[in-house]
Formats: C-alpha cells, sequence, structure tokens
C-alpha cells in the first residue's frame, strides 16, 4: 500500500520503514566510487613540470625525489585537492582528511593509486 504524505512532485525518492534500538544504530558507513579527476588542480608529466613546481612551491628535497621517481617510472604526477567549500563530496572528502593523514590512502585502498606527499591549506 502507497501512502502520499505530501504534494506530488516530479522527483523520485525510496523509502524504508526501520526498526532500530539506539540513535547511534542510525550510522551507517557509505562507499560511494568518486572520480578523483574532477578534483586535480595541478598535473605533471614530465621533470621539467616537476621542477617548474619544485621552483613555485614550498616542497621538500625528499618530496621532490618522489615525483621526479615517479615521472622516471613512467607515472603522471597530480596534486588532487578537497575544500571545505566544495560540493557535499568534496566537503565529505575534505572533512574525512584534514582529520587524518592516513584517512586518505585508507580510501584508496588496494588502488594502483599511491600518495607522495600531504599538504594541508
Amino acid at each position: 500500500m502507497k501512502r502520499r504524505q505530501s504534494f506530488v512532485t516530479n522527483s523520485s525518492s525510496t523509502s524504508f520503514i526501520i526498526a532500530y534500538r539506539k540513535e547511534n544504530d542510525l550510522k551507517i558507513k557509505l562507499m560511494i566510487e568518486v572520480d578523483l579527476s574532477t578534483h586535480i588542480s595541478d598535473e605533471f608529466k614530465t621533470e621539467e613540470d616537476i621542477l617548474d613546481f619544485v621552483e613555485s612551491d614550498d616542497i621538500s628535497d625528499n618530496t621532490k625525489e618522489l615525483l621526479l621517481d615517479g615521472i622516471k617510472k613512467g607515472n603522471t604526477i597530480s596534486r588532487i585537492s578537497f575544500h571545505s567549500d566544495g560540493d557535499p563530496i568534496d566537503y565529505l572528502l575534505y572533512e574525512e582528511c584534514e582529520q587524518d593523514d592516513n584517512k586518505f590512502r585508507e580510501m584508496l585502498g588496494n588502488s594502483k593509486i599511491k600518495v607522495l606527499d600531504i599538504e594541508y591549506n
């Protein structure tokens, strides 16, 4: 049996009737797929790109070597950013990663992406 409690619109929804004992039981873990290419702010494909980037930014010698090594191995190096004033997914990623340096690594799991450096602004 369907019940309508408000006016009908063109939008769709799915509703569930649930039972729970404690309010804390209502917290669930969401698993979503995010296209990180939409978060790329800088992309580096050559050693020259890396050297220009290192000169213009505050990058440690250790990170510089990691970036150059990544290029030599045939990788594309990208800086991705999550922002507190972005769309809801952007904000969620910002909040999760800002609290814990390893959270982004955990989110990546066994993907073929390697985190070379983390910076906060």
